[in-house]
């Protein structure tokens, strides 16, 4: 994919679009992440599928990270586990779970030993999901990207709810949880994106890490703009 013009790339991506053949356009679509990303998480043969849910809080808008919403020191909190992540939420509907993929160029790993998101053992010390991302930010000896502690219990404060299972029946009570803190590293695995006109964003215009806009964006940094009403499939 690196030698094919951005041309050819969107003619191909098009006709897979317009054919509806929607296994070989996400083959596309996770192809051309994980060669535009420098250090994408991969989960065998193709970028890890992550989530993150918008809770009753905000907006259900989330195509830009808003310093308003989270802290102007927050990180992006993703899950490779999707019940978990619509804890965060009482109405997990579909415009409010967003699906991402993460590039970064330094991650920092944490074992959280199936422990709850605030009773992490890490360097002899209990810390939770929030004061080890101020820890690991603030230390500038880590200069990472994202915080990624494995196997850890976080259900939005909530009990975890009853009938979650995996597909072979077995209960999944435990996720990893990826603290992303540029927002830039982040982007929709979804097929297709549309922009606000509701147009199809080319395939060659996505994965730009230079841009905060999940999606990618029409609209130029800097204009303030609100971005509203997008479409995911």
């Amino acid at each position: 994919m690196a030698n094919i013009s951005d041309n050819r790339l969107d003619r191909i991506y098009n006709r897979l679009y317009n054919t509806g053949d929607y296994e070989d356009l996400q083959q596309l679509r996770d192809k051309h992440f994980e060669v535009k990303a420098s250090n994408p998480l991969m989960n065998r043969d193709r970028p890890t599928q992550l989530y993150h849910t918008v809770g009753d809080e905000y907006d259900s808008s989330f195509n830009v990270f808003n310093p308003n919403i989270e802290s102007s020191n927050s990180a992006i909190y993703t899950t490779d586990n999707l019940a978990m992540s619509k804890s965060y939420s009482s109405k997990p509907t579909y415009d409010r779970v967003k699906k991402l993929y993460s590039n970064a160029s330094k991650s920092y790993d944490i074992e959280g030993y199936y422990q709850p998101w605030n009773e992490i053992p890490y360097n002899g010390n209990i810390w939770s999901t929030r004061t080890l991302e101020k820890a690991v930010r603030n230390h500038p000896q880590y200069g990472i990207d994202r915080l990624v502690i494995h196997n850890i219990k976080d259900w939005g404060g909530k009990a975890m709810p009853k009938g979650t299972f995996l597909m072979d029946g077995n209960i999944k009570s435990s996720g990893t949880v990826i603290e992303n803190f540029n927002p830039n590293d982040l982007k929709y695995s979804s097929a297709v994106t549309y922009d606000d006109l509701g147009n199809i964003i080319p395939l060659s215009k996505r994965d730009n890490f230079s841009i905060k806009d999940l999606r990618y964006s029409l609209i130029p940094l800097g204009t303030g703009v609100t971005l509203l009403n997008s479409k995911v499939k």
